[in-house]
């Protein structure tokens, strides 16, 4: 069940991630970079919703390995963080 949880955080993460790029062509007006970046945020977002569908309409805890959702957990923090720390960079390529 832990494992299952650590997958609906990461999801979550990712989908926030991917929000805050989409917010970012507002913001920064360079389209192109954060569209590609927004789209990959989201397709890994919605592969990890297939999982968790999967896994939760199965019953299939046991088949969740905690340590491979701690990996996953840390790669969406990590994708997160990324988008936050990037957005000024490109706000300060517009405003310069």
């Amino acid at each position: 069940m832990f494992a299952t949880s650590i997958l609906g955080v990461s999801i979550i993460l990712q989908f926030l991630a991917a929000g805050l790029a989409l917010n970012m062509i507002r913001v920064t007006g360079r389209r192109r970079a954060w569209i590609f970046i927004a789209a990959a945020l989201t397709l890994m977002g919605v592969r990890r919703t297939i999982t968790f569908t999967d896994t939760v309409l199965a019953g299939a805890q046991n088949n969740i390995h905690f340590e491979a959702e701690l990996v996953a957990l840390t790669i969406s923090v990590l994708m997160l963080a990324g988008v936050i720390l990037i957005g000024p960079m490109f706000k300060s390529l517009r405003d310069g």
